[in-house]
């Protein structure tokens, strides 16, 4: 048995369990019911197999240096690397897309893929599986990961994610090692020699499972399989049907896990195919009876994958995913080459790796030269794939506008893509470049002994990196056990109800992505309209909607000065957000629709009383119909204050927040109208008024939230910075009218500068910036309104660049803040 048949089988057996748990997902089966009977009827059938290889004359165990001990040695290898995050930080980013994923693996156990999820404010976890099924996104690697999950007993898919991160690795490794050996038919050992560099250097593969793209790593591994049987496919006169299905396979693959590769994959193997037919004219009608076949093999195993992809495509090709990758034309190529990380390194970092990058090119060009003078043709699919990704990554470079960069051209998110899908495609050529060098074999095993520790050293960086935002934003070095152990203590200590997630800054948007995944099925709901991958798949009421009564909410445990009980992961119930309502004389039963709205209608003159556990100021939220139209509504405290409520529109409209003073106790308020009851329609009650969806909260601090024209957040949780592009904008709410101070740090990335702050377009302050390295203390009265207060903050001269940083930075804040003023 050689190690080509045992990688061909992963692939091919990875393909073939996509496929089966995906049909049996559309046809109607739960995963926890398929996946098991998929594995139990594919053990029945290798079981022969395994059984004669076992007994084979060959027990290539016994030999050390062995292909297939070597490969199996690069295997475990490339599963530990996989799993560092895991074994070094108890993490691993699920800050990214890993959401979508979990969702989606946990959704297929217990339902089909063809029965429509139907995401509500209640649960929002759903979202991600009914995003895939109107876009027709592709699923392959979503149904490998669920099958994975459904035949471990009992296990979610947080816990499974990195076992199939692993196999992703070890199928990357085969699928170079036959790219190897299949295109450009190096010898068994530099393939694995090949195969142990895509898996120990830090290149698209690995931080595929770094940052989290599930359907790229299985992608690459497809993508890259196609192109190997397809250079042996060209070589043959007629049809063969190994081949022929391998390659249907490989395909299927691809387009089943990764499908905008597949165009790419396809300009690759028309060119190919086009320029064989044009230099070997024997055969002709072999060639293209052979290729139809296969590609009817295609149809017929990809059948409602195929129809997906080409839905899917419509989406993708408009769509602005991703972000501004501001990289340099040898950092891109560094990309390409698997020796640069994604994301923006130190200056002196920065240099060694364009060193490097440079070392690389000349490795490839030399793998191509000697590849050349052996034979130009077996060269014929690596150069057509060459000569498509250049053409691609120019064309998104000089005829495609930037999305991120008014006035300029370059999709940069499209050229780090295609640079990431190149990756293959350089590995194999400068695998044949290190092997023409002919370096004696102490020197290359010094060579291999420094790689693997620097790659070692920068992977572990990068796993850092990846893991560190997770560690602090819930303040645990076990971030997924905190989550759950949070979701634990919610549901052991209040296990009815729905629970609502106060964590709607810009920040959290992750950290309450991941707590409402954990909590599911329990009901959640929360301000969903800054969060992209939910909020776009609930209509727009069910974006923020507001409950009534008594329900559970959970916040940071910074948020407020007391909370009813401490949670993991930097959580807290809020006891100072609950405040009972009690509906007495005057109210009709409460009502409710299918989007979550409750609402109660009064006849005439009513009361309800609110719970206090201390002396409070609270504002009444929600919204108020009336029978008829103006109709002024008097609302009335126990200790005679008096608030109005005008209505002057048909319909339900947002009344203006009503401050009320609560006592420690019950809080009677009363409601009067100057109208008569009367009544609507076909409905026999009389009826003055209606409010809907009631909501009592404690009077907060201030909050402040950043708007346009800052960079993310830099620093830690006690020490962080936002730097500016010189014109940036904050938002101040609060729910009453106060005087408050903005505090906090300011610098500037060149002096002299002045810094105005606006608020209203009026000044209110200015910030005078003279001394370089300097951070300037700043402490600045502020009259709030109710409810939100524009702010800007405006520098003079224009934003530069600092040292390796790409960004054009102005000036920075450090740890702003806004106080009530004493």
């Amino acid at each position: 048995m050689s190690v080509e048949t045992v990688a061909a089988s992963l692939l091919v057996g990875i393909t073939a369990y996509m496929l089966l748990f995906g049909w049996a997902s559309q046809l109607g089966a739960p995963g926890k019911i398929a996946g098991p009977v998929i594995l139990a009827v594919s053990l029945l059938l290798s079981g022969p197999s395994a059984v004669k290889v076992a007994l084979e004359k060959d027990r290539f165990w016994y030999r050390p240096w062995h292909p297939l001990l070597v490969f199996l040695g690069i295997s475990v290898t490339g599963i530990v690397l996989a799993l560092t995050p895991i074994l070094l930080f108890h993490a691993y980013f699920s800050y990214g897309d890993a959401f979508t994923y979990l969702s989606i693996a946990d959704y297929l156990q217990d339902h089909p893929f063809s029965e429509p999820a139907e995401p509500n404010p209640f649960h929002p976890v759903l979202t991600q599986p009914r995003l895939y099924q109107l876009l027709g996104l592709r699923m392959g690697a979503m149904y490998f990961f669920s099958f994975v999950q459904s035949i471990i007993p009992g296990a979610m898919a947080w816990e499974v994610y990195p076992t199939v991160m692993a196999i992703g690795m070890v199928v990357n490794a085969a699928a170079i090692y036959l790219a190897c050996r299949w295109t450009i038919r190096l010898s068994r050992y530099w393939a694995l020699g090949g195969a142990f560099a895509a898996i120990i250097l830090n290149n698209p593969i690995h931080y595929s499972i770094s940052l989290g793209f599930l359907p790229q790593l299985y992608g690459l591994a497809f993508f890259t399989f196609s192109l190997a049987v397809w250079t042996r496919f060209l070589r043959k006169r007629t049809w063969n049907r190994q081949l022929g299905a391998w390659l249907a396979i490989a395909t299927v693959g691809l387009i089943s896990s990764y499908s905008e590769l597949f165009p790419v994959l396809g300009l690759i193997l028309i060119s190919t195919f086009t320029m064989t037919l044009v230099i070997k004219h024997d055969q002709l009608s072999g060639r293209v009876l052979a290729t139809g076949i296969a590609g009817l093999c295609v149809i017929i195993l990809a059948n409602y994958e195929l129809l997906r992809m080409l839905k899917a495509l419509k989406t993708q090709v408009g769509a602005v995913v991703g972000w501004n990758i501001a990289f340099s034309l040898i950092e891109f190529l560094g990309v390409a080459l698997g020796i640069r990380p994604g994301f923006p390194l130190p200056e002196k970092v920065a240099f060694a790796f364009n060193l490097s990058t440079g070392l690389l090119t000349i490795l490839l060009l030399l793998g191509v030269v000697s590849q050349l003078r052996k034979s130009w043709y077996q060269l014929l699919t690596l150069s057509a794939s060459l000569g498509v990704f250049l053409f691609m990554f120019f064309y998104f470079r000089f005829a495609v506008e930037n999305p991120w960069v008014k006035g300029s051209f370059g999709q940069t998110w499209s050229m780090f893509k295609l640079s990431n899908w190149a990756y293959p495609v350089t590995a194999v050529l400068s695998t044949a470049g290190l092997s023409a060098l002919r370096i004696p074999r102490i020197f290359l095993t010094f060579l291999t002994a420094i790689t693997v520790i620097l790659s070692a050293i920068i992977g572990s960086w990068i796993d850092y990196r990846a893991t560190q935002e997770i560690r602090l934003t819930t303040g645990s070095e076990r971030p997924f056990e905190a989550y759950l152990q949070a979701a634990e203590i919610i549901n052991k200590q209040f296990p009815d109800g729905p629970v609502e997630l106060r964590l709607s800054d810009d920040e959290l948007i992750k950290h309450r992505q991941m707590l409402a995944y954990f909590l599911h099925p329990r009901p959640v709901f929360s301000d969903w309209r800054n969060d992209g991958y939910i909020s776009g798949w609930m209509n727009e009421k069910s974006r923020n909607i507001v409950l009534s009564e008594t329900h559970l909410v959970v916040g940071r445990s910074d948020s407020v000065s007391r909370t009813l009980t401490e949670l993991p992961a930097h959580l807290a119930i809020l006891k100072d957000l609950l405040f009972p309502i009690q509906f007495g004389d005057g109210w009709y039963e409460k009502e409710t629709d299918n989007s979550g709205n409750w609402w109660r209608w009064c006849d005439r003159n009513a009361k309800f009383t609110i719970e206090a556990a201390k002396d409070v100021n609270v504002v009444l939220k929600g919204e108020v119909m009336g029978a008829e139209v103006p109709t002024e509504i008097t609302v009335l405290t126990s200790d005679l204050s008096m608030n109005h409520i005008f209505v002057r529109q048909p319909g339900f409209q947002q009344f203006p927040p009503q401050l009320l003073q609560l006592h420690t106790g019950k809080n009677e308020i009363r409601i009067q109208v100057n109208k008569e009851p009367v009544r609507i329609g076909q409905d026999n009650r009389l009826l003055s008024f209606a409010l809907r969806n009631l909501q009592v909260l404690e009077v907060q601090a201030p909050k402040l939230k950043f708007l346009s024209g800052w960079y993310g957040l830099e620093g830690q949780a006690q020490n962080w910075w936002r730097w500016s592009t010189g014109s940036s904008a904050l938002e101040i709410s609060t729910d009453i009218e106060t005087n408050a101070r903005i505090k906090g740090k300011i610098a500037s990335a060149e002096y002299p500068r002045k810094i105005k702050i606006m608020q209203d377009d009026k000044q209110i302050g200015i910030v005078d910036l003279r001394e370089k390295d300097r951070e300037v203390a700043f402490d600045m009265a502020i009259k709030l309104s109710q409810g939100s207060n524009n702010v800007l903050l405006e520098a003079d001269g224009v934003p530069t660049k600092l040292g390796a940083d790409t960004r054009l930075l102005s000036f920075l804040v450090r740890n702003l803040r806004i106080e009530e003023r004493n």
